[in-house]
């Protein structure tokens, strides 16, 4: 049976406990919702944040306050994804973080002055797989939310027949990130910087959660 893993940023590779990649501003969106839905359409063509430009690029799995998943374009051609049925893939533009003027034009594009890195990317999950298995993970419940089964705390989840998808989402979980032991494999032959795995349990009940 393949093995699945947790896959995480590396935080050793933050400078001052700096992110390496931060929001534009403190008022900035929430794109963990965003990204992360089946009932919401998100239509930009791009993102922009702000970046340590000369760090970033030591870097595949990128340490970020968007609270989403920062990919360089080495990432992306290692692990052979693109975008499919279960996510897209969605472009970063990322702008010097040391720059001190205005960042955009009255017509909402980067100033000419701003340095500015392209080929990184983020995904857009449209799918989340009902792969959890609820009777065996541990959650923390919730008052806000009293009818879910609340805040997942450790994972288990279930083999489906044809295996882990590289890289998914599960319906419990919008901060979990999942890849199969193959793509883990592939990354670490490949010297992806950045990211730590940790193995998830995978119990017999196969199940279907609804």
């Amino acid at each position: 049976m393949e093995r699945c893993y947790q896959i995480k940023i590396d935080y050793s590779q933050c400078i001052d406990d700096f992110m390496t990649v931060h929001k534009l501003n403190d008022s900035d969106v929430d794109l963990t919702h965003l990204l992360n839905s089946s009932e919401r359409d998100f239509n930009q063509e791009y993102i922009y944040a702000r970046a340590n430009l000369r760090h970033i690029v030591n870097f595949d799995f990128i340490a970020n306050d968007l609270k989403i998943p920062i990919l360089s374009k080495k990432f992306v051609e290692v692990a052979q994804i693109s975008s499919n049925h279960d996510f897209d893939l969605v472009d970063l533009v990322l702008l010097d973080d040391t720059y001190q003027g205005e960042l955009f034009s009255a017509e909402g594009n980067p100033n000419e002055g701003v340095e500015k890195l392209e080929g990184f990317s983020t995904i857009n999950f449209k799918v989340q797989r009902a792969l959890c298995d609820v009777e065996n993970s541990t959650f923390m419940k919730l008052r806000s939310q009293p009818d879910s089964p609340g805040l997942l705390r450790k994972v288990v989840l279930r083999y489906p027949e044809e295996g882990f998808p590289p890289i998914f989402r599960i319906k419990e979980s919008i901060s979990m990130l999942f890849v199969s032991q193959s793509l883990k494999e592939r990354l670490e032959e490949n010297t992806i910087k950045g990211c730590l795995f940790n193995e998830v349990t995978i119990s017999n009940n196969s199940k279907q959660n609804s």
